[in-house]
């Protein structure tokens, strides 16, 4: 949005001249949006395993006690995610950590997570780790908490009214700090199996019925190199005469080509133009198991438009 305004009225009349911008973002959906993509991404970070600290407070010539991170400055509650930097890590026994004002004992129950089995096989005296503050006794000045690092992945999230076709909410990336690319409406992805329902939607249009028999058994198109394409299911397995509706349910992929090859691909990308894809996809058999790009917003869009 501010980009979006700074080109159309200018750096100066932006910042300078108290600009009122209404917009249909709902609040409490971003940030429930927010939470959900956090949440998402640190659980598939997890899978993928602990990654040891970048940063020893020591190797940067501070000392344990008297260390202070920014974070500190500012309130810590139950949820939060802060820095703690790490007292002692024993072999057996929870480590110790301080954050702020607050010391925590880090139990195995808090980094079951990692698969590790004990304090000094993940970090060091002196590195700064992520924990997730599940409890504070502020009288007592301790914290109970659990670790967490910051995800590499990134992820993005759009939702849009199916009435109105207003974007109440929008996600594009970890955090704005880490990357400004946008990738809500930015990035281009392979649309995959979320094209077929295009495809079936050109199929109603043009007399089929969830009921029409569809064929679910080997074909082979000749391609213009002289080679052979051959698409396969999933599960290289074939379900012979099925329902238009059973082949879209079950996402097989062999009906969704025979019905762009028996409609021709010019009409179903004709559909997709009008469902507003912005990309104009080669007439290939293969558009319609999704080999075409399109960004999240697009596809988003697109499927406000089924009831």
């Amino acid at each position: 949005i501010r980009k979006h305004l700074e080109q159309q009225y200018g750096a100066k009349a932006l910042y300078e001249n108290g600009l009122s911008v209404t917009t249909t973002l709902d609040v409490k959906l971003q940030e429930a949006a927010n939470r959900a993509v956090e949440a998402g991404l640190r659980s598939y970070d997890k899978r993928h395993g602990w990654r040891r600290p970048a940063r020893n407070v020591i190797a940067e010539r501070h000392v344990i006690d008297t260390f202070r991170d920014d974070r500190w400055n500012r309130p810590i509650k139950a949820g939060d995610v802060v820095p703690a930097v790490v007292v002692t890590a024993p072999k057996t026994g929870p480590a110790r950590l301080r954050l702020g004002r607050f010391t925590a004992d880090l139990g195995r129950e808090g980094y079951t997570w990692t698969r590790r089995t004990s304090a000094a096989d993940l970090f060091k005296p002196g590195d700064l780790i992520d924990v997730r503050v599940i409890k504070v006794d502020d009288a007592g000045g301790a914290a109970s908490v659990g670790l967490e690092q910051t995800p590499l992945a990134e992820a993005a999230l759009v939702a849009i009214d199916n009435r109105s076709g207003q974007i109440r909410a929008m996600v594009g990336g970890w955090s704005f700090g880490r990357s400004k690319f946008n990738r809500a409406v930015q990035a281009y992805r392979q649309l995959g199996s979320t094209f077929k329902p295009i495809v079936y939607t050109t199929a109603i249009d043009r007399g089929f019925t969830p009921a029409s028999i569809l064929i679910d058994a080997p074909v082979a198109y000749p391609t213009g190199d002289g080679q052979i394409y051959s698409p396969q299911n999933y599960d290289y397995k074939y379900e012979g005469p099925i329902t238009l509706r059973h082949a879209l349910e079950e996402s097989r992929n062999i009906p969704a080509i025979k019905m762009m090859a028996d409609l021709e691909p010019g009409a179903v990308l004709n559909y997709a133009k009008r469902f507003g894809f912005g990309e104009n996809f080669p007439p290939y058999l293969s558009i319609a198991l999704g080999a075409g790009d399109a960004t999240l917003l697009e596809i988003t869009s697109a499927y406000t438009v089924f009831p």
